[in-house]
């Protein structure tokens, strides 16, 4: 109610108007346009950055070479 502008019920209360096919299909074309919206912009923004797990895969992939680094170190495979 508070969303819509109205303070009390008094506000509003003959304003609504009866159940209609056409009035439901206008509601939906009206919310179908603004998903739409919604997810271009989503889609525009998500393109720009990089893959959401690339960052996870380098990291891993250095904390693999270092601890084989240290273990080849711990059983004198290599020395520092």
């Amino acid at each position: 109610m508070e969303s819509k502008g109205y303070e009390s019920i008094d506000d509003f209360k003959n304003k609504m108007k009866e159940w209609s096919k056409e009035g439901v299909a206008l509601s939906r074309e009206a919310r179908m346009k603004k998903n739409k919206l919604k997810k271009q912009n989503i889609t525009t923004s998500t393109a720009v950055k990089a893959a959401p797990g690339a960052e996870n895969h380098m990291v891993t992939a250095l904390l693999v070479v270092v601890i084989a680094f240290l273990l080849a170190d711990k059983m004198n495979l290599i020395s520092i």
